[in-house]
């Protein structure tokens, strides 16, 4: 039976409950200082996970996030899915180039790449259990939210879709 590990996300970084959608059109975050704001602190996700051919399961994800001295995002998620037990992943963000970010995931194999798109944020990897992850993270004009939304593949086909909003905590 297929696995599929749907935060392997900054921001699952880290799911909608919310009507976070309403807040897409607010303005561009253009530095990689806009996402180390963000989750530098604690957030908290809220979402919908739906695999193909299962129920739909509730997802929560708890972030802690601090930015080191070079400009690196190092995020701590502990995503509670449904009724599995707890698991913990970490992240490490860093600007390459303006609106260009590098990342590694410890739910990825491999390089994590991150770019902005409009007044969006687009993370793509590949998993540990080699399902192709794209998600697009929208966050609010007032900084204190985001919208992400996952679509999770396997050969080319979608298995998996995750909603979730992200909510600033301090």
């Amino acid at each position: 039976m297929m696995t599929v590990r749907p935060l392997r996300l900054i921001a699952s970084l880290t799911l909608v409950l919310a009507p976070a959608a309403t807040h897409a059109a607010g303005p561009p975050a253009t530095q990689a200082t806009d996402i180390a704001r963000f989750f530098t602190g604690r957030t908290e996700g809220l979402g919908r996970l739906k695999v193909v051919m299962r129920g739909a399961v509730t997802v929560r994800v708890q972030s802690s996030g601090r930015t080191e001295r070079d400009g690196t995002l190092v995020l701590t998620q502990v995503i509670h899915e449904g009724d599995k037990p707890a698991r913990t992943r970490g992240w490490r963000i860093r600007e390459t180039s303006p609106g260009r970010y590098a990342a590694t995931l410890s739910d990825a194999r491999g390089p994590v790449t991150l770019e902005r798109a409009g007044g969006r944020l687009r993370i793509a990897y590949t998993g540990v259990d080699g399902n192709a992850y794209q998600q697009w993270l929208t966050f609010a004009a007032d900084g204190r939210s985001a919208r992400n939304t996952m679509e999770v593949r396997k050969f080319g086909m979608k298995v998996a879709t995750l909603d979730e909003t992200i909510r600033k905590l301090d």
